[in-house]
């Protein structure tokens, strides 16, 4: 995690990573799980470089009018994770902060299991997930997040175990409308 430069080429793919502003998303990650005692995230590269990947993948298939999906679902290590993704269309300098609260904002839908308006929101907060990393990818135009996580969340049965209830009524844990 530690690097003398506050950007850096990923050998993959050559894109650049903003080893900053990827580590204020994992800040960020982290206050939102400690809002429902979720133990702290660790950042993990080789789940950057995916995310990295996908995240520069998705910005392209902006550009050519391609779906924009899920993928790369498996890390360096041939791990399964779980993927959270955001585009912000017409928005290059959409901030990663922002990114995360639109995820955890799900969190007022959430009634104790499983639905997809939730999936960002208890995937960002399940419990048993341990690492985190982080892509992002920009253009004149637009901004792509990809937050892979592993191991995955979301898992059928296991919602009682993983996502606690709210245990911090602070203003930044109870979001207004976004």
């Amino acid at each position: 995690m530690a690097s003398n430069h506050t950007t850096r080429n990923n050998e993959t793919t050559g894109s650049k990573i903003n080893y900053n502003e990827t580590m204020q998303g994992l800040w960020y990650i982290n206050q939102y799980r400690s809002c429902w005692n979720s133990s702290s995230l660790h950042y993990d590269m080789d789940l950057q470089i995916t995310a990295q990947d996908w995240a520069q993948i998705l910005l392209r298939r902006i550009t050519t009018g391609d779906e924009i999906t899920h993928g790369m679902l498996f890390d360096n290590k041939n791990r399964p994770v779980g993927q959270n993704i955001i585009v912000a269309y017409s928005a290059p300098r959409y901030k990663i902060e922002k990114a995360v609260k639109k995820w955890y904002a799900e969190y007022v839908h959430y009634n104790g299991k499983y639905d997809e308006s939730i999936g960002h929101f208890s995937q960002m907060i399940w419990n048993s997930t341990q690492r985190v990393g982080i892509g992002i990818a920009r253009d004149q135009l637009n901004s792509v997040f990809v937050a892979n996580f592993i191991p995955p969340g979301n898992v059928l049965n296991e919602f009682q175990k993983n996502i606690f209830s709210l245990a911090h009524h602070t203003p930044f844990c109870i979001l207004t409308k976004t």
